[in-house]
């Protein structure tokens, strides 16, 4: 990505996340402050390399991350005083992020985002998730990546939304998890779309489309299809339709193995840790001896 549209992405995310919906739950009272804060970025100069303009929109982004928790907790914690005192429901569904517009976002959320597992606690769920959201951008804040992500990986299949789903493709991005990344940004931007968040679904577009380039895909080409034949890559089933298309995976060793009922098994290993397509030919698997 260019310079100027690296520092376009991150002042154009801090807008849409500095109007409320960065918590993913409850919108702060008075999104003026940060919007004020962010859209008055400070000039870049023309000589400034491009390693110092990554540093310094990190650096903006650090700011405008620790003013809207501050700002978000204040909310939250104005909301539970109201509730107390008022004794009313939960006041969620008037939040600016909308949970049934996200929760029914078409084909990219798991069905999990949609539906509790038997014997889950959906309140427990969503507390759990909440914690887990904040941990995991306080651990990004410190460049903990492998650390955050397993942490947005949980609060987003507890409770899927569009800040969960951005932050956990940013964190992928972060520890070269490229097809993992373009998959959550693409589906981020998708469900942003669905609740009417057009500058967070344009910002979550761009990141995937800038990643593009840098997949890693996979091709595996069958040469005999025999009777129960069956195919894995790196121990994920791969349908007969996905045969001779170049699937996105995440960097590194790929093993392909093919079995059938009667037959030799075949297996291999590809190095794909480059950007590219690699090409994995499965020949004719050799008859069992009886």
């Amino acid at each position: 990505m260019n310079t100027d549209r690296f520092v376009a992405a991150f002042a154009l995310f801090g807008l849409a996340c500095a109007g409320g919906a960065r918590s993913g739950y409850v919108a702060p009272a008075s999104p003026s402050p940060v919007i004020a804060t962010a859209s008055e970025p400070a000039p870049v100069p023309a000589p400034m390399s491009d390693e110092a303009l990554v540093a310094q929109c990190r650096e903006r982004e650090l700011i405008l991350r620790a003013k809207e928790r501050a700002q978000c907790s204040a909310a939250e914690e104005r909301l539970r005083l109201k509730n107390a005192s008022t004794a009313q429901p939960p006041v969620l569904p008037t939040a600016t992020v909308s949970p049934p517009a996200v929760a029914t976002a078409p084909t990219t959320a798991p069905p999990i985002a949609t539906a509790s597992p038997p014997g889950s606690d959906p309140a427990a769920d969503e507390a759990a998730a909440r914690v887990l959201y904040d941990d995991g951008l306080k651990l990004m804040d410190e460049k903990a990546y492998a650390k955050a992500c397993p942490k947005l990986e949980e609060s987003h299949r507890l409770k899927a939304n569009v800040n969960v789903q951005f932050f956990l493709a940013d964190c992928y991005e972060q520890i070269g998890r490229t097809a993992s990344a373009w998959l959550h940004f693409s589906g981020a931007a998708t469900r942003a779309k669905s609740a009417g968040q057009a500058a967070k679904a344009e910002q979550a577009k761009k990141r995937a489309t800038a990643l593009e380039p840098k997949l890693t895909r996979v091709t595996i080409k069958i040469a005999e299809e025999v009777p129960g034949l069956e195919v894995r890559r790196s121990g994920v089933l791969v349908t007969k339709p996905q045969w001779d298309s170049a699937i996105p995976v995440d960097p590194g060793d790929v093993e392909v193995v093919a079995s059938a009922p009667n037959r030799k098994p075949f297996s291999t290993i590809v190095q794909a840790k480059a950007p590219g397509t690699f090409v994995i030919q499965v020949p004719p698997l050799i008859a069992s001896p009886k």
